[in-house]
């Protein structure tokens, strides 16, 4: 079974599931794991694809359920004002009559989308971008799939795919406690390419290496601990985090620092006024950490691409690459990687990966004299 590629799959053993539990008289163990321990009553329905990915509905309440199996909850006004997919849900769901007044809404992702860190609406917390929401996460599937299976209420037609599901997410939950230590076998093979080539990254649009299960929950981490101090996120903004599905590549943004983009009243980016704040507010500059765990300052197309900014930038590349106290080495470029990247800085993380409160301080410092440079 392929669950973290196939949401209908999943979406189907989970309705299977929840009948079982309803045939052999234990849907106590859903409550227990995934509703608050409320009394639901007997299973009325349960359903995928009519309104809501399932929906469940018990004799004292209706279940709807979003799953994001290794997709993104779409809208969330990361570029625009659109509400998150899960905030349109809830709206929707107020209109229909037919599920029950009592209703309880899942988050169930353990893929990707896992790892979102969403705008200031949720309170830059990792989620659903609707809070009326509850987040299921990987190990409280692995939690509830394990009680069924140890309490013997799965049919015998169920049996094989269920168990072949738990494994699967055990599979998923060893990766991501080895992940600190991948990050660092990585890392040495990294140092010892790029000594070679005397660079602090691979040839742009040569060398592709995707490494998301890796970048994806370290740039989680680094961004959790990042929103919760205020001595970073108070002068430089919160971040919120964007990951692409498994099934793609990935080439592009992952950890935004986009309340220093979008509120230049923080650090006003315009290059000692080569360039202006833009027409929709929001600075000509930004910055991100893409998948190579390296901080990217880019401006968007059409925005300040004139030489006069990038001259700016190249001659201030002395100040902006060497960083006191900090290992960040950083160098200016000029290639496309959804936008323009024009400088970019190894800050140190895949050195330190088992310690990002550090990292999280010498990314402070490479911004905070960035900005000093750029305002």
């Amino acid at each position: 079974m392929e669950n973290f590629r196939n949401e209908q799959e999943h979406d189907w053993l989970l309705v299977g599931l929840v009948r079982d539990l309803d045939q052999t008289g234990r849907l106590d163990i859903l409550s227990r794991h995934l509703l608050n321990g409320k009394t639901i009553g007997k299973l009325e329905n349960a359903q995928r694809r009519r309104l809501f990915d399932v929906e469940l509905t018990f004799e004292n309440l209706s279940v709807i359920i979003e799953t994001k199996v290794d997709s993104a909850e779409s809208g969330g006004g990361k570029w625009n004002a659109e509400a998150w997919q899960t905030e349109r849900i809830f709206t929707e769901s107020q209109q229909h009559a037919y599920l029950k007044p009592d209703r309880v809404y899942l988050f169930v992702t353990y893929g990707t989308s896992e790892f979102y860190i969403k705008d200031e609406r949720n309170g830059y917390q990792k989620g659903p971008g609707c809070t009326q929401f509850k987040h299921v996460k990987l190990e409280d599937m692995i939690r509830f799939i394990k009680d069924c299976l140890e309490q013997k209420v799965v049919t015998a037609g169920n049996k094989y795919s269920i168990k072949g599901w738990y494994d699967e997410l055990e599979q998923e939950l060893e990766k991501r406690k080895a992940v600190k230590e991948f990050a660092q076998l990585f890392a040495q093979f990294r140092s010892r390419y790029l000594s070679i080539h005397s660079d602090i990254d691979f040839p742009p649009h040569r060398t592709d290496i995707s490494l998301p299960e890796i970048a994806f929950p370290l740039l989680a981490e680094l961004g959790q601990i990042w929103n919760d101090d205020p001595k970073f996120n108070e002068p430089l903004g919160h971040v919120t985090s964007y990951p692409v599905s498994r099934a793609q590549r990935v080439h592009d943004s992952i950890l935004n620092f986009t309340e220093l983009w979008g509120k230049p009243s923080l650090a006003p980016l315009t290059c000692g006024g080569r360039s202006k704040i833009r027409t929709d507010g929001w600075n000509p500059i930004y910055f991100e950490i893409n998948e190579d765990l390296h901080l990217h300052m880019k401006i968007m197309d059409g925005e300040g691409i004139e030489e006069g900014i990038r001259g700016y930038v190249e001659k201030c590349s002395m100040q902006l690459g060497s960083v006191a106290e900090t290992p960040a080495k950083g160098s200016p470029c000029f290639y496309k990687q959804g936008s323009f990247v024009v400088f970019e800085w190894d800050f140190g993380m895949w050195d330190n990966v088992f310690d990002l409160t550090v990292v999280a301080i010498n990314l402070k410092q490479v911004l905070s004299q960035a900005c000093r440079i750029l305002a």
